[in-house]
């Protein structure tokens, strides 16, 4: 079990507290090793539930929050594109052509609710990503960009990329209207 304490405290040192699952953090949060066990015993009939005990994997979800898609080559409504996908755990995916793998993953500080993106993959892309935090993110060639950060009063309940603008819409009933270059 303490192999298991370790390993988990270890990766919410790589990783941030907000990756670990509901069970993980209470687990680590526990003072002493007899409440560590009683916690873990306790627990036994879910993992066996679950056959974590006979060796099956646990799986922690990550829910869809929003969805967009990027060109891979050329910028034609013919051309393939790859799906770009959001997520509860603060994480921008884009998917492989298939859509069975990630191509690239790319955390925000905010789960994104609302993206936009332009440009080809193979060439150049932005992806423009509304979050929670009422806060508009550019990620540039897979990339979070570090000088573009847009911010509304409230809530975003809506984005659209016009021309070199986006619009936002907030939960105050206003639109925001901001150039690309975060002006």
């Amino acid at each position: 079990m303490n192999t298991l304490i370790e390993k988990l405290f270890a990766y919410r040192e790589t990783q941030g507290a907000d990756s670990l699952s509901y069970m993980s953090a209470r687990l680590l949060a526990l003072e002493n090793q007899t409440e560590q066990y009683q916690f873990i015993n306790s627990k036994m009939d879910f993992l066996t539930m679950a056959n974590i005990a006979g060796g099956a994997r646990f799986c922690h979800y990550n829910y869809i929050s929003c969805m967009t898609k990027v060109f891979k080559a050329l910028e034609d409504d013919k051309s393939p594109s790859l799906l770009v996908i959001g997520t509860e755990n603060k994480e921008v995916m884009i998917l492989e052509k298939t859509g069975m793998d990630i191509q690239k993953s790319i955390k925000l500080p905010s789960v994104p609710v609302f993206m936009a993106s332009e440009g080809c993959y193979d060439v150049e892309y932005k992806i423009f990503a509304a979050c929670r935090n009422g806060f508009t993110y550019q990620i540039k060639n897979g990339k979070l960009s570090s000088s573009f950060s847009l911010s509304i009063e409230s809530k975003p309940t809506g984005l659209v990329k016009l021309d070199k603008t986006i619009v936002l819409s907030g939960m105050n009933q206003n639109l925001y209207s901001f150039y690309k270059k975060g002006k």
